[in-house]
């Protein structure tokens, strides 16, 4: 091969087949698909851990003020009380929309902390399954295994883009948490600003400043 191009395409060519185990014998190859298929199978579990545990969450009408009132009408009860699933939609509209602070902090806390006791051994798992895949593909750690038929090509270029990254947005970023820090102040609420804050005063600040609610 003499031409780049036919060198480049062969080369990715060639590491194809050594990701999947071509240059392994039977004993390793073996191994290399039970750990793969595995894998498959905890992938599909912990989504269904994530999908089929959904916390359902209980308020009072007066606790979910500044939601809109087809949401609180389609979860009511008899017993007057509220009854909201933590689906994405009813998550997002509570943390970005909810004037109890209470209630945005109850909501965050549910949904960031239902899947984690059925998923924790599954994760490690995965984790320990991927290692051994790299392993066995040459690799030090799963993280150069998955990049490297990426661009950035490397774990140390993905963390210098990242740096790199977070320097030039840094000055922007701290611009805009001082003007939510202040549309929080002129709401008389003096805490300390949480993670919940930043979604809703950040929808605050946005509708200042586009004009629209």
């Amino acid at each position: 091969i003499s031409d780049k191009e036919s060198k480049v395409f062969y080369q990715k060519v060639m590491f194809a087949y050594k990701i999947n185990g071509i240059d392994l014998n039977k004993q390793e190859a073996k191994k290399l698909k039970t750990l793969r298929d595995r894998n498959r199978i905890l992938e599909s579990e912990f989504a269904k851990n994530i999908a089929e545990n959904i916390p359902i969450l209980d308020f009072e009408e007066s606790e979910l003020d500044g939601l809109p009132k087809d949401l609180i009408d389609s979860n009511k009860q008899k017993d007057g009380k509220i009854k909201i699933k933590l689906v994405s939609s009813n998550l997002v509209s509570i943390i970005t929309q909810c004037n109890v602070r209470e209630s945005r902090e109850k909501a965050a806390k549910a949904s960031g902390e239902y899947a984690k006791p059925l998923n924790k051994k599954v994760a490690i798992e995965f984790l320990k399954n991927s290692r051994e895949i790299a392993q066995l593909c040459g690799f030090n750690n799963y993280s150069e295994l998955a990049m490297a038929t990426k661009m950035i090509e490397n774990p140390a270029e993905a963390t210098n883009f990242i740096e790199t990254l977070k320097d030039s947005s840094q000055e922007r970023l701290t611009k805009e948490i001082q003007a939510i820090k202040k549309i929080k102040l002129q709401t008389g609420d003096k805490s300390k600003l949480s993670k919940t804050d930043k979604s809703y005063y950040g929808e605050r600040l946005v509708e200042k400043l586009s004009g629209v609610k």
